[in-house]
């Protein structure tokens, strides 16, 4: 095959710019014919009023002869016909859209345009380009960008002077010309910089200075604040604005390259906010990439508090109208609001009440179409989802971040001087006139069919869940630059609605889910809160799940740590609690001498000759052993039974197997982790992967921990008292180790019993549940390293889940019979003492023991337990270890048969204790959860092929697909057949 005819012209062409680092005169030696011939099967295309492509060598990217296409096509369609033929031409200043500006103009120049550009343009926000250009009587701007700083794309933007975008009918002209291009007849023009420089951006800073000169808001009087402005070369426009008139204000230095484009991302206010700490700031700004986007944060009780852009738009719009000295109210005649769909519905409820229009727009440019269209109305203010904002009595038709963060200056300092108030407390006012609002964004990637997919499914269905009906659902069309089928709205009553939108360049559908708090319903906050999560569950269930789950690198190294932390107190205990040195004669300790103890007590073939054990006492002793080590799995037992009890309380159905597998994936997290937090954790996970709603789940764990201190309070109640009876000698004795135990027994009943009792009264009452809310959201907000930008996002995520977990709980305990039925179930694992049958077994309980060898090691267990309490060691290791040799060395006696002193029996036990119940168990259990982990992912695949089969209405003749994995039919059994054979190996072969 041979290569296009147009390659072979361009590859003996060299760039215009030997200095441009992104040429597209780059060797193709690496790429096949087919992948070469592509790139020149077609043209470049428009999205809008913008062209956006890579750039490559080909017709359908951007380089600098398709840029020649796109001048020429823009000449003919738009200024051959004029007779003062002039363009305004902007650039972001990036090395490839400067090139690709100077080869546009080079091509309009050859046609004696006149190129009008901003003098020293690169440290004028690009945002000042339509005030330029209407300036100059240019009737049209072209700018030229990386489109989010990737310098390997450039985008091109079409627009009027009066702000407004090209159409699609104005992008298709330019878009059938380049079509109709010979590109063989193309030749790259001889660069001509022959620019005509424009000043008149000084015309706009001289009406700033005239408008807000002498304003008392705006003066040395100002409360101090910190800005960051993106990008690096417009620094100095606003920081010179803001000298003009004197403010106490301070900068952060930020390098070139680390730009921000989207303002609403409260993140990048970090920086200015770690700053303003130490200068004593009451309010930090930003302001993004293009000058259009503002942002702040305001101090309020030494904790900063961000905004949103509704909230911010809310205050302002609430600011004019109600308190501005300066604000004529006649301009309210006639006057509207202009808004993006999505950005939320406060300062529309606002507007409404004050008969205010309100234009909702996708494209911020349609702004300035409908001014030009309705001259007679007048704009009081607008803003996106973006926090870009334009402000009252404009400058330009532009979203002008300068303005408007003066704006936000004299209205902020207006209210911390006439009404001592902050901007947090303002917002907090209008949210009790016009009730809380709360607007949820989800975002996920989808190809453009799988999109449209998604909107016909929406168009079908009727409701979400069992309550929230849907009224309306509507296709939004009056945006002339987007795509159809890119923007929905679903209306539900009450004024509550969902925006899905579909950004095809980006490849991305988000939801955005408003609800209102109703005044006249019962915990009216926490019912916004729910059909808020309602609404956006309803709509994740109608996407086609064609996501790979990948697994975190960050949580592989936290339980990575986890696990290392655990084996390096293992190995700590081998070399100290478990030690044997000179037990048996030996210098040396350690693992291996432990080892050999072990090997000496379960086979009785290493006896000494004249105390040799019957051979039978092997037998039991490793059947005990193997008991030992079953023994997690058999307490994993009582735990699934309560969690499948709660979760049938609550009217949900759980099958026995995936309640038990759940628990037993959660031994090896819960062995891992501190204080044992993990095990939950990992049952939750896999029990949510079968389809149990989060709220029965999260109200099961609530009472399972519930019930399980209320059960450790029982048992301790029951045999505390007889243990410190019965070990009377050790609780009396001055020994160091002794008082330990002590220490941490009457700490640990401090805290199981305060723990209990807390739990149990924030369970049952609301006013504590709210109130400690309230302070866990304080501490948050205090706390630097915790990144809380929403703190009423995160109160409603709790209030959501306590609002399930309170009906859930309701359920369960209904009758107090299922209390009592649940309390015996956890009781009764705590009368299991599996180590005191290996104990016996391998006769190293003195016979004479109070209450019996079973019951005397049982009552040791439970005092340890208890001690052990306040244990942050994963699982408890290593400080039970130690609790326990200290306390079991009371009930044990010497053995002639191996030569083991009381003190090494004791070492020995404590040992294979850990050996048994917590080592083994934990490795079987990861075992298992690694092969969980595996048959998930199997699992995923055909759960995403069988919700795909059914969504994508798959007719029957496809029905033989495969959409059901059998992999845990087969694992399962394999795993209980090997831990049968490896035990009973164990167990008999000598």
């Amino acid at each position: 095959m041979s290569l296009n005819p147009i390659h072979d012209k361009w590859v003996k062409e060299s760039s215009l710019n030997n200095n441009y680092s992104y040429s597209i005169w780059k060797s193709n030696s690496n790429k096949s014919i087919d992948r070469i011939n592509d790139a020149f099967s077609g043209n470049i295309k428009a999205i809008g009023n913008k062209i956006t492509a890579d750039l490559e060598m080909g017709t359908i990217y951007l380089n600098e002869y398709t840029i020649v296409a796109i001048a020429k096509a823009f000449y003919n369609n738009f200024l051959a016909e004029q007779q003062n033929k002039k363009v305004f031409l902007s650039s972001d200043n990036s090395e490839s859209s400067n090139l690709l500006l100077e080869v546009f103009a080079s091509e309009l120049r050859a046609q004696n345009v006149t190129i009008i550009r901003a003098d020293n343009s690169s440290s004028i926000p690009v945002v000042y380009k339509s005030f330029i250009a209407l300036k100059e009587n240019c009737d049209t701007f072209v700018s030229f960008q990386n489109p989010l700083g990737n310098n390997k794309r450039a985008q091109i933007l079409f627009n009027y002077s009066d702000g407004s975008a090209f159409s699609k009918s104005d992008m298709q002209k330019i878009i059938s010309y380049i079509e109709s291009v010979d590109y063989l007849n193309i030749n790259l023009p001889t660069l001509d910089n022959n620019y005509r420089l424009s000043d008149v951006i000084n015309e706009y800073i001289e009406q700033i200075h005239k408008r807000y000169a002498g304003n008392k808001f705006l003066s040395n009087m100002s409360i101090p604040f910190g800005i960051d402005v993106s990008r690096y070369l417009n620094r100095d426009f606003y920081v010179d604005n803001l000298k003009y008139f004197n403010l106490p204000f301070f900068t952060v230095n930020r390098a070139k390259n680390a730009n921000f484009y989207y303002a609403n991302r409260h993140n990048y206010l970090e920086r200015v906010n770690w700053k303003g700490i130490g200068k004593g700031s009451k309010a930090n700004f930003i302001i993004n990439e293009e000058g259009t986007g503002l942002n702040f944060s305001i101090k309020h009780k030494s904790v900063f508090k961000y905004f949103k852009p509704d909230e911010i738009a809310a205050i302002y719009l609430n600011f004019l109208i109600n308190d501005d000295p300066e604000f004529d109210k006649k301009t309210l005649q006639n006057a509207f609001i202009a808004k993006n769909y999505f950005s939320g519905d406060l300062t529309r409820s606002i507007a409404r009440e004050n008969n205010i229009e309100v234009f909702e727009f996708v494209n911020r440019s349609n702004v300035w179409k409908y001014i030009s269209e309705n001259s007679d109305k007048n704009l009081i203010m607008a803003f996106t989802s973006s926090s870009e904002f334009v402000a009252n009595n404009r400058l330009t038709n532009s979203f002008d971040a300068n303005l408007f963060f003066l704006e936000m200056l004299r209205m902020i300092n207006f209210y911390k001087h006439e009404k001592n108030q902050n901007l947090f407390e303002v917002l907090n006012g209008i949210y009790k006139k016009y009730k809380r609002h709360h607007l949820t964004i989800h975002t996920y990637e989808i190809e453009l069919d799988g999109a449209v997919r998604f909107f016909e499914r929406i168009k079908l269905t009727s409701k979400f869940g069992s309550n929230l009906l849907i009224t309306r659902v509507q296709k939004i069309e009056n945006d002339n630059n987007i795509e159809s089928n890119s923007l929905y709205k679903i209306s539900f009553r009450n004024r509550e609605y969902a925006y899905i939108h579909y950004n095809q360049q980006a490849k991305a559908i988000t939801f955005y889910c408003n609800t209102i708090e109703r005044s006249s319903e019962q915990n009216g906050e926490t019912m916004m809160v729910v059909r808020n999560n309602e609404m956006l569950e309803g709509l994740l269930e109608l996407k086609e799940e064609n996501t790979i789950s990948k697994f975190s690198v960050k949580s592989f190294l936290k339980y990575l740590a986890y696990s290392l932390f655990l084996i390096a107190i293992i190995i700590f205990l081998f070399y100290s609690v478990y030690n044997l040195k000179d037990e048996f004669g030996t210098n040396s300790g350690g693992p291996s001498e432990v080892f050999r103890a072990f090997y000496k007590k379960l086979y009785v073939k290493n006896d000494i000759a004249e105390f040799a054990r019957p051979t039978n006492a092997g037998y039991i002793a490793r059947a005990s052993f193997v008991f030992l080590s079953f023994g997690a799995f058999i307490w994993s037992i009582f735990q699934a039974l309560i969690f499948k009890r709660v979760i049938t309380l609550q009217g949900d159905k759980v099958k026995w197997r995936d309640i038990f597998v759940g628990t037993i994936i959660g031994i090896v997290v819960q062995t891992i982790t501190p204080k044992s937090i993990g095990g939950d954790i990992a049952t939750y996970w896999y029990l949510r992967r079968r389809n149990i709603p989060r709220a029965s789940l999260m109200s099961a764990i609530v009472v399972n921990s519930f019930i399980w201190q209320l059960g450790n309070i029982i048992s301790t109640a029951i045999f505390v008292p007889i243990g410190i009876s019965t070990f009377s000698n050790f609780f009396v004795s001055s020994n160091p180790s002794s008082i330990t135990f002590i220490v941490m027994l009457v700490l640990g009943l401090i805290f199981d019993t305060s723990w209990t009792t807390i739990l149990l009264v924030i369970t049952l009452n609301k006013k504590l549940q709210r109130f400690s809310l309230k302070a866990l959201i304080a501490i948050i907000e205090i706390l630097p390293f915790v990144k809380s930008y929403d703190s009423f996002a995160i109160k409603a995520k709790f209030e959501y889940e306590l609002f399930n977990i309170n009906k859930c709980i309701r359920k369960t305990f209904k009758n107090p019979y299922y209390f009592f039925e649940l309390i015996l179930l956890k009781f009764v694992p705590s009368l299991l003492t599996f180590n005191a049958f290996q104990a016996q077994a391998l006769g190293i309980v003195k016979p004479d023991v109070p209450h019996g060898y079973y019951w005397n090691l049982t009552i040791q267990s439970t005092m340890i337990r208890v001690a052990n309490s306040i244990s942050f060691t994963p699982g408890g290791t290593g400080t039970a270890d130690y609790l326990y040799k200290v306390l079991i060395k009371e009930s044990i006696q010497p053995t002639a048969y191996d030569g083991a002193s009381a003190f090494a029996n004791s070492s020995i036990m404590t040992a294979l204790n850990t050996l048994g119940f917590v080592v083994i168990g934990t490795l079987v259990s990861a075992i298992i959860l690694i092969l969980v982990y595996i048959g998930e992912k199997r699992q995923d695949h055909y759960r995403k092929k069988n919700k795909n089969h059914k969504l994508l209405a798959t007719n029957s003749s496809n029905s033989n697909i495969k959409t059901k994995s059998i992999y845990y039919k087969i694992v399962f059994p394999i795993v209980l057949i090997s831990l049968v054979a490896l035990s009973l190996t164990f167990i008999f072969v000598n």
